[in-house]
């Protein structure tokens, strides 16, 4: 009777150590946990880069709809005054583009310059490149 389960344990005991997992499936299960974690970590950095620029093209389109609520008649008639368009580009310089890919960065950079020169054909076209890569990234543009 004392034998028993000395026996028993070494009978065992080669069975309870070979079902446990082997050395190259826990390195398969790090190895899927950090792919995991990578993939996680590379898709909130693309959400941040779509937030960021959301928001570039959402404070832009405020500060449009506060030129257009502060106007005059006058100012409709002839156009808005350069000290206007000063503190729009001013306060478009200040949108921080950091988190933006490097093709949105250029893009608004591009635009920011275009509504310096104000050649409205530059601006046009400088914004639709803004528009066009922000979709490109799944940006939706702000209304």
């Amino acid at each position: 009777m004392k034998l028993l389960p000395v026996v028993l344990s070494v009978l065992l005991l080669p069975a309870l150590v070979c079902c446990g997992p082997s050395d190259a499936e826990l390195q398969a299960q790090a190895e899927q946990a950090e792919q995991e974690r990578v993939e996680r970590e590379k898709a909130e950095q693309e959400q941040r880069k779509r937030d960021a620029m959301y928001y570039a093209m959402n404070y832009d389109k405020e500060l449009m709809d506060q030129i257009a609520e502060s106007r005059t008649l006058g100012e409709v008639v002839f156009g808005a005054k350069d000290e206007t368009m000063a503190n729009y580009v001013r306060n478009l310089k200040r949108v921080p583009l950091d988190d933006c890919p490097v093709d949105f960065r250029e893009a608004y950079e591009a635009h920011i310059e275009a509504w310096e020169s104000r050649n409205e054909s530059r601006i046009k076209g400088s914004w639709m490149d803004v528009v066009a890569i922000a979709r490109l990234h799944g940006v939706t543009v702000p209304e």
